[in-house]
């Protein structure tokens, strides 16, 4: 079950990059960075609330998968808006770079996540 939780983030993306690539030309990259972000944050900030609801299977499962769907598909935003802000305002020489530098940040950020995420229930769980 625990797989669905993971699985829920990336299928969200799937799902809604459509939808940003869509939206972001009609409502602008900054826009949609500044929404999303701010929609990441309260979907990431009441998912440390799930702990309360553990004592009921089903509710923490569909809290915590729905939670990370929603936290997929605002990364999902912030990604599309993101790289469309640097191709918008990078010179031809720089955007290579510029794109890498933002994609390399993405990824460290996926990668130490998980690890601070299971160091952080290592030492203290839901307790």
């Amino acid at each position: 079950a625990i797989g669905l939780v993971f699985t829920a983030y990336q299928a969200s993306m799937i799902i809604f990059t459509p939808v940003a690539v869509y939206l972001t030309p009609r409502m602008g990259a900054q826009h949609i960075v500044r929404i999303s972000m701010t929609l990441l944050l309260i979907s990431n900030g009441l998912m440390a609330f799930t702990w309360k609801v553990r004592e009921n299977e089903t509710l923490f499962m569909l809290s915590t998968i729905g939670l990370r769907a929603l936290a997929g598909a605002w990364s999902c935003g912030i990604m599309i808006g993101g790289n469309t802000c640097i191709m918008q305002s990078s010179k031809v020489s720089d955007l290579g770079y510029n794109l890498a530098v933002f994609e390399t940040a993405g990824s460290v950020g996926l990668c130490i996540g998980p690890m601070l995420g299971s160091y952080l229930f290592a030492l203290g769980g839901y307790e």
